[in-house]
């Protein structure tokens, strides 16, 4: 009985059921992407929420964004540094959050994991993504580079434009195709490979990683390939050769009478004294290469060194005893506002993991124990309510009140104002838009929950 595939509409769908994308067939595919996102900039217009979710196949079989300003938030783990710290984006923005997409297409997972919202901004701002051949070491150096081009913490190192994104893609396209030997996949139009290429198990157009052909156990595998390419009577293994067979016992050895052997030698007397008997080894002669091997294995085992242990959570003071006996040096670059309690440690450098030798020194920031009202004015109420939980506020009371300068529905005022520095889990009020303030016709104020204006009878809309 076949197994039932079920069609993947997105690229998060795709991703879910298969894990990753093959690189030949992710550089075609965010090639096209590219395309439609550098449209869309040339005419002005950003996307600021791109994700997998937002990645669909159209109905012409390409590859394209959808969701063109339907979010001014942003995803916590595809959001910028820029957008993270409340800066004003650009294109370069978006061209963040797509290099965070190819890295999970690639990988398998994002750039930066975590269960909070506020762990995977402040990542995004302050830590390195890990390499993308330590997760799989399939990819190739150069798309590597691509991806952490476009990963780039400063806006300057990255991308500048969604084109340059693209042609980077393309020579890796063409070098790829030039390497294997194999036809252009492309057409002069730039479009993809024929829909008929792309197997009917996936709408989204993806192939399937061929399985590989020789079966049986990795080491089965390992001594296959090795076998093939061994040169000719080259040893694979106890009694294995790659080319000839073996030759025959009496060929392989040599023959015993050549030897003289032990029982026709005569036995000493004292005319004829037999051979000396070996003198003694000295226990010097072994002594000497255990002391040099072992003096060796210290010294690798000194160069590689221990790895940085995890301090994020931890208390200042804390962290300066656990590293003391780790024989390493706490260095505080200064304070950050953090949700975490005052005195945390929130960010560390380098990251957990990392290999160190002894009396380096692992530098950290510290929580301030406030964090900054977000801005949320503009917004709405669902959103506005989002976006202070993800800063680790709670949501206090909401008034309404008229606006000449904000629709109706959107938050224009927040107690305290914007930017102001509290603790998390303080309360946050806001103000939402309920009409007009002023006749638009005569210009008199409007009265508290008057429909019409009493100076001309102008009704107002809300």
């Amino acid at each position: 009985m076949s197994e039932k595939v079920v069609d993947a509409h997105n690229l998060a769908q795709f991703l879910e059921q298969h894990g990753f994308i093959s690189e030949p067939q992710v550089v075609w595919i965010f090639i096209h992407i590219l395309k439609d996102l550098e449209a869309k900039h040339d005419q002005g217009q950003l996307h600021l929420d791109i994700k997998p979710e937002r990645i669909v196949r159209s109905g012409s079989g390409m590859d394209k964004l959808t969701g063109y300003g339907e979010s001014r938030l942003g995803t916590a783990r595809y959001i910028s540094p820029e957008r993270a710290q409340h800066q004003r984006p650009d294109a370069r923005s978006d061209i963040y959050s797509l290099g965070a997409v190819l890295f999970e297409a690639v990988t398998g997972r994002p750039p930066f994991e975590g269960d909070l919202n506020y762990v995977l901004i402040d990542a995004h701002i302050t830590k390195k993504p890990p390499l993308p051949r330590s997760i799989r070491p399939e990819v190739s150096a150069e798309l590597q580079r691509i991806i952490l081009t476009a990963l780039a913490k400063d806006p300057r190192d990255r991308f500048q434009s969604a084109g340059e994104f693209r042609k980077a893609l393309e020579g890796l396209a063409n070098e790829q195709t030039n390497t294997a030997g194999e036809k252009a996949v492309r057409r002069s139009s730039g479009k993809m490979p024929e829909e008929k290429a792309i197997p009917k198990a996936s709408k989204f157009g993806v192939k399937p990683v061929p399985k590989p052909e020789i079966k049986g156990s990795l080491e089965k595998q390992a001594r296959v390939i090795a076998e093939k390419s061994a040169p000719t009577g080259a040893m694979i293994g106890p009694g294995v050769m790659s080319g000839k067979r073996p030759p025959p016992p009496d060929q392989a050895r040599p023959v015993k009478k050549e030897k003289p052997a032990i029982a026709v030698r005569p036995r000493p007397t004292k005319a004829h004294p037999g051979p000396k008997k070996k003198a003694k080894v000295s226990p010097f002669v072994w002594i000497v290469p255990v002391a040099v091997v072992a003096v060796v294995i210290f010294l690798v085992l000194s160069a590689r060194g221990m790895r940085v242990p995890k301090l994020t959570g931890m208390s200042d003071a804390s962290a300066k005893k656990f590293l003391a006996k780790a024989r390493l040096v706490l260095v505080v670059a200064g304070k950050k506002d953090d949700s975490l309690p005052a005195g945390t440690v929130v960010s560390q450098f380098p990251e957990p993991g990392t290999k160190v030798k002894k009396s380096d020194s692992v530098t950290v920031y510290i929580s301030s124990g406030v964090v900054p009202v977000p801005e949320v004015v503009n917004l709405g109420l669902g959103q506005a309510r989002e976006k202070l939980v993800q800063f680790g506020f709670r949501l206090g009371r909401i008034d309404s009140a008229y606006s000449d300068n904000y629709r109706v529905g959107r938050i224009f005022r927040t107690s305290p104002k914007v930017g102001t520095k509290m603790k998390p889990g303080s309360k946050v009020g806001l103000t939402v838009a309920s009409g007009r303030a002023t006749c638009p016709i005569c210009g008199a104020k409007r009265e508290p929950g008057a429909q019409y204006c009493t100076m001309c009878g102008y009704k107002f809309k809300h």
